[in-house]
């Protein structure tokens, strides 16, 4: 685990295995539901077709009060993330420029850029997408 202080600077917060790949994944897909993080998240811990379930955003009450839904407020906090509101949608999440940079100094960015806002417009799309994307990737293991 490697250590990173927060933005307040007063605290000091562990970044885990699953951290690096919540990270890892909204620098590639741009922009990522709860659902969607908390698919990719759960990795191992789910079955296939509650995974599935997760990364269409088809989201219960349950999902929200999950330590990784934690997590992804403390990444907020320390600016590795943003959360983005949209009506008829589920919190959506993008990597800020402090996550690119944390991935890059470490070598583990894929990408030049990142995403950082998505057009209210396209949020539906975008979605979809990156769902079919995630079931691809993720469950079936097709990499580009």
């Amino acid at each position: 685990m490697n250590e990173l202080k927060t933005a307040k600077g007063n605290q000091e917060i562990p970044l885990s295995t699953r951290d690096w790949k919540l990270l890892s994944a909204l620098e590639v897909w741009g922009v990522l539901g709860v659902g969607q993080l908390n698919g990719v998240g759960m990795n191992g811990a789910l079955p296939a077709a509650e995974r599935v379930r997760l990364f269409f955003n088809e989201t219960v009450r349950a999902d929200y009060w999950t330590r990784l839904s934690k997590r992804l407020s403390q990444l907020q906090g320390i600016g590795l993330i943003r959360a983005h509101f949209f009506i008829n949608h589920p919190k959506l999440f993008t990597l800020s420029a402090n996550g690119h940079e944390l991935l890059q100094s470490r070598g583990l960015a894929r990408l030049p850029g990142y995403r950082d806002s998505i057009e209210h417009s396209l949020v539906g799309h975008e979605l979809m997408v990156n769902a079919a994307g995630l079931v691809m990737t993720e469950l079936l293991g097709r990499h580009s």
